[in-house]
């Protein structure tokens, strides 16, 4: 007899262009957890899309941009430092082979992030990141921002 897999709920089901459908729902089951209090529905499909748009604008150099909204979703689409710690958080919760996954996918946003935008010599101090279960300033907080 073989043991039944877990099915997220139709309203959590997602498909992340370029990952399996195995880790597609290991996504969902992170994400649908009652002990992380960052990490919800549909955020990491949200923040790879806003990581994606912001790889997609024209220019050689780009400069980070922060969400005049302050809502999660906004945040994920707007802010690629914000996206980026969410994908940061959900990566130790997802199992192996999904982690590995997301991982490559991952190191390959990053290499064009790092590529395309200036570092920061002077970067804001921050402590709410510790917070959020994040110590130090990872690199994607230490790139120039607009304005």
């Amino acid at each position: 007899m073989r043991a039944q897999q877990w099915t997220p709920p139709a309203y959590a089901r997602i498909a992340i262009r370029g990952l399996s459908a195995a880790t597609c729902r290991d996504i969902a089951r992170a994400e649908l957890r009652d002990d992380h209090p960052f990490l919800w529905r549909g955020g990491t499909a949200l923040a790879l899309h806003g990581l994606g748009k912001f790889l997609a604008r024209p220019g050689r150099y780009l400069y980070l941009r922060r969400s005049l909204c302050t809502a999660g979703a906004c945040e994920l689409i707007d802010d690629v430092a914000h996206a980026r710690d969410y994908l940061a958080m959900i990566l130790p919760v997802l199992p192996l082979r999904s982690r590995r996954e997301l991982g490559r996918m991952l190191a390959g946003l990053d290499k064009e992030i790092l590529r395309r935008t200036i570092p920061d010599p002077f970067p804001p101090e921050g402590t709410w990141r510790v917070l959020q279960g994040l110590c130090g300033w990872e690199w994607w907080h230490r790139r120039i921002y607009e304005g």
